[in-house]
């Protein structure tokens, strides 16, 4: 979607949102920036990350959005695959912090608010997020990768405030960690190895999907006359195929 205040993209995964690092031509912000002189990427996303990113195309829109986020009037959707058996619903309401026990600086952790004993006050941040099971499988068959061993789970994510990495450290603490997270997956040695670039083979089997199976698939605000805008965005193909749309 494209009009005088946004922008609506359907990010693949595997492209930064912002230059950083050994990422600057290839990000998100570089190539829009050649066709537009303001840029706001208002719902940024993990490198990673696939799904919907609203970009705002002047100060006006970006001053809207920003009011539309402190109050909770945009809505996304996302939909995670993750490793284990996943409970129908789950509400974890908790706070982030880093995770002492990590190797990884800027790996979190959740705490679930009946666990936190007065540690709210030590630099954690609050979060919350709405799980919900969508599928349950035992065994799934990935796109040139052939059938993998499950249980397998996928999961509708319905984030009600917007922290780093809220979505992934809280499916990790859970005990629910996603499919193809090198830092919050079955093993973050998996991380390191591929910040050295040695990931192996093998390496590449245990992760299955060559980046993490999280996809903001759905996104709901009000324009500035206050129009309802909705839109849906469709899973990567590396996706199992038999999973619901």
């Amino acid at each position: 979607h494209e009009d005088a205040d946004f922008l609506v993209v359907d990010k693949p995964p595997l492209l930064p949102c912002h230059p950083g690092g050994r990422f600057f031509e290839h990000s998100l912000w570089f190539l829009l920036r050649e066709r537009h002189e303001f840029l706001h990427i208002a719902t940024r996303l993990d490198r990673e990350t696939s799904g919907l990113v609203l970009v705002c195309l002047n100060k006006g829109s970006a001053r809207r959005v920003s009011l539309l986020q402190r109050e909770r009037r945009l809505k996304k959707r996302y939909l995670a695959l993750v490793h284990g058996s996943f409970p129908d619903r789950l509400e974890a309401e908790g706070f982030l912090g880093p995770d002492a026990a990590s190797a990884v600086r800027k790996k979190r952790r959740f705490i679930p608010s009946s666990a936190c004993s007065g540690e709210a006050g030590t630099g954690l941040e609050s979060c919350a997020t709405s799980f919900t099971r969508l599928m349950a499988a035992e065994g799934l068959a990935f796109p040139g990768r052939g059938e993998k061993t499950g249980p397998f789970s996928l999961v509708e994510a319905l984030p009600l405030s917007g922290r780093t990495h809220q979505i992934r450290a809280s499916l990790s603490s859970l005990g629910f960690p996603l499919v193809g997270d090198k830092l919050y997956g079955l093993d973050e040695a998996l991380f390191l190895r591929f910040a050295e670039g040695s990931l192996s083979p093998e390496d590449g089997e245990r992760l299955i999907l060559p980046y993490q199976a999280l996809h903001c698939e759905a996104l709901e605000f009000e324009d500035g006359e206050g129009c309802p805008l909705s839109f849906h965005a469709p899973l990567p193909a590396a996706w199992p195929a038999v999973l619901p749309k």
